[in-house]
Order: C-alpha cells, then structure tokens, then sequence
C-alpha cells in the first residue's frame, strides 16, 4: 500500500500488511481452504477424491493424499478442545443419552435380528 501524497515521491514508502497465522504447518493455505475440506467430508459427506476432482474442475490441483494431511492436522488442532468438552461432560451431574436403532441379535434364537434402540451411555459418568 502506497499513499496517495507520495506518487511522485522518488522511492514511495511502501506498507504490508502481516502474513496471516498459518494454521497447519509445512505450506501456505490459510484456515477457511481445511476448513471448507472438513465441512464437506463431515456434513455434506463428500468423500476426498470427489473434493479433489471438485477442485481440479476449478483449477486447483489438490491430490487426495493432502486433503486427506490435512483433515487429519485440523483434527489434532481441534483434540484438546475435544478433551475438554468431554472432561466437563464427565464432571457434570446430568448426562443426557441417545437412543440410536441398531441391528442386534436375539439371544434366544440367534439367527434371527431384530432393530432394537440400544442407549448408548458410559455409567462411569453417572453420579448419584
């Protein structure tokens, strides 16, 4: 950036702005490209080499083994927080538990299954 007074100034100050944080070490890709990358793996399930053709179609040549670097350095970037949150579940006196259909066998007759809701809790978490 140059200020306008100083166009005809012989050697014109010349002002840049700071480099962003890197986030994931090793390359020069800011937050938002990773984390577009997770979003699309995780909510709108598009598997890595489908987000790789996606990107080649724009231009960007990304092969599936660097998206696939860097979903896993975005989830070492977010573990502690995951610690954190499940050590407050663990501390907290409510633990609220999900009932999710699974197939399950009978014991009486083995060969038969049947879709059952198992609710899935660790009773290590519960307090009385």
């Amino acid at each position: 950036m140059r200020l306008k007074s100083d166009k005809e100034q012989p050697s014109p100050r010349i002002e840049q702005a700071a480099a962003p944080e890197v986030v994931i070490g090793g390359n020069h890709v800011g937050a938002d490209l990773p984390a577009q990358i997770v979003i699309d793996k995780f909510t709108y399930h598009l598997p890595e080499y489908r987000q790789a053709k996606t990107y080649a179609d724009l231009g960007v040549k990304l092969p599936t083994s660097t998206i696939n670097n860097w979903i896993h350095a975005v989830a070492q970037k977010l573990y502690p927080l995951y610690e954190s949150l499940g050590e407050q579940i663990r501390q907290s006196g409510y633990l609220q538990v999900d009932e999710v259909p699974r197939t399950i066998t009978v014991a009486l007759i083995p060969l038969v299954l049947r879709q059952k809701f198992a609710a899935f809790c660790d009773h290590h978490t519960l307090r009385s």
